[in-house]
């Protein structure tokens, strides 16, 4: 099963992962989190979509069929995907954002990585500006003990490792402003439904050349190879990005697919006026957008 090796392949990095064990709905106040590992996601949601195939001579078998393990009940007919407060598997939170960088000439870009193709997941694919899941560091570290103050940290680290912002003389400043908003939480079926949350996160910086993409995670080589930059001119665009031509589903990270299509439903008013509002309000606080 896959496990993340380093450097010749003799050190195993097993690091604490931060599990959801409750469902969120409307009206929640309170999440429940635990600590699990990154070998106990690979054991559980990666292989619970596995079969594991034996071959003897000419004959094949399934020697063992992990399947059995995802989490889903099957009754009266119908199928469901058991909740996370049901579901025994590492559920590890996922986290992503859409980096919207605003350089000194006014421009607002998005940027979107796309991912090493020895990469474990979405490997070749684009995927949002920082991605990847919460080590229990970013428990550790959160002054305010709340599960999106959590998720704010885990988008923010993951995005200022893979486009390389610490390595810019005197980041963060008092002259930068870094900041991000959740915009939804999904479930992602094909790694037995672990939960993946969404961002939205807007960086002020000199210029797009300041970026320098970590070689672990993202496609190395000139820009227009490791990344895919879209200039954003008004809110309009912004929530017309799924639409986008040169944009196509295979081409695209599940979490990226998802996240532009959260932006796309909030900005077209499609979830209610109110999120439509709240995210004119976060972006207008950082970024200089027309409506229009």
């Amino acid at each position: 099963l896959a496990v993340r090796l380093h450097g010749s392949g003799t050190r195993l990095f097993n690091a604490p992962k931060v599990s959801l064990q409750s469902e969120l709905a409307e009206g929640v106040r309170e999440a429940r989190v635990g600590k699990t590992g990154y070998i106990t996601g690979a054991l559980t949601n990666d292989a619970c979509v596995m079969r594991l195939e034996r071959t003897i001579g000419q004959a094949s078998f399934v020697q063992a069929d992990l399947t059995l393990m995802y989490p889903i009940e099957a009754r009266n007919g119908s199928v469901r995907l058991l909740g996370l407060d049901e579901s025994l598997l590492s559920n590890h939170i996922g986290v992503s954002t859409l980096g919207l960088f605003r350089s000194e000439d006014g421009a607002c870009t998005l940027v979107l990585p796309r991912q090493n193709r020895k990469a474990q997941r979405s490997a070749g694919k684009l995927v949002p500006s920082g991605s990847g899941s919460l080590d229990w560091n970013d428990v550790d570290r959160l002054d305010r003990k709340d599960l999106l103050s959590l998720v704010i940290r885990g988008a923010e680290r993951e995005m200022t490792e893979e486009l390389g912002l610490a390595k810019i003389p005197g980041f963060p400043h008092s002259g930068v402003r870094f900041r991000t908003k959740p915009i939804g939480c999904v479930r992602w079926l094909n790694v037995g439904g672990k939960p993946e949350f969404l961002c939205l996160s807007t960086v002020e910086l000199s210029s797009l050349g300041q970026l320098s993409p970590q070689k672990s995670e993202i496609a190395q080589g000139p820009s227009d190879l490791w990344q895919r930059s879209i200039r954003i001119r008004s809110l309009k665009e912004l929530g017309e990005i799924s639409e986008e031509r040169d944009l196509s589903e295979n081409e695209m990270s599940l979490p990226l697919a998802a996240g532009l299509d959260r932006l796309s439903s909030i900005l077209g008013g499609r979830l209610g006026n109110r999120a439509r509002s709240e995210i004119e309000r976060f972006l207008g606080e950082t970024l200089d957008l027309a409506d229009g």
